[in-house]
């Protein structure tokens, strides 16, 4: 349901809370697919962001749905994603491949002032997570309604929302 959104997403709510440390976790298929994405960081760079690409280099969770074997992405073959997010701008960028590298790099970016674009290097998946039962409505009102809760202030008002949410069909 996210998929070429999580980073977007998650730019926006540093940009808006720039006194909270915001972790995007994205996957490779969904980076490729917003490869865009890149140019808007490396312009805005919040210091509160780190983005961490979870690249199994292949696109397992959607064609398996169907049945299918994984297609592989392009990082698979020649693409790599750190390269092009330190030529979008991206100093901050890295790719790692083993759990020591994972921790050190996160901890560097956890105490850092500045943005960080990690990625992680992972096995394929050999099964499939489960899907939450839930449409993209109820997963965005429950995440504002947290960030609300969290800031203590209203994003969204009540009011008028919940009406039009009844009145979708949900799964």
């Amino acid at each position: 349901m996210g998929m070429g959104l999580v980073t977007p997403v998650a730019m926006g709510i540093a940009l808006g809370l720039p006194h909270r440390k915001v972790i995007a976790l994205d996957g490779d298929g969904s980076m490729i697919l917003g490869l865009g994405t890149l140019t808007t960081l490396g312009t805005y760079l919040p210091p509160n962001l780190i983005v961490i690409v979870l690249d199994n280099e292949s696109y397992f969770s959607c064609t398996a749905r169907q049945g299918g074997e994984s297609l592989p992405t392009a990082t698979a073959e020649r693409t790599d994603l750190a390269a092009m997010a330190r030529g979008a701008g991206i100093k901050n960028s890295v790719t790692v491949t083993n759990l020591e590298q994972a921790e050190k790099t996160l901890n560097q970016a956890l105490e850092s002032k500045e943005m960080w674009f990690i990625v992680a290097k992972t096995e394929k998946a050999q099964e499939l997570v489960p899907r939450p039962r839930m449409d993209g409505d109820e997963c965005k009102y429950r995440f504002v309604r947290f960030i609300e809760k969290l800031e203590n202030k209203e994003i969204l008002p009540a009011e008028g929302h919940a009406q039009e949410f009844a009145k979708r069909p949900h799964l």
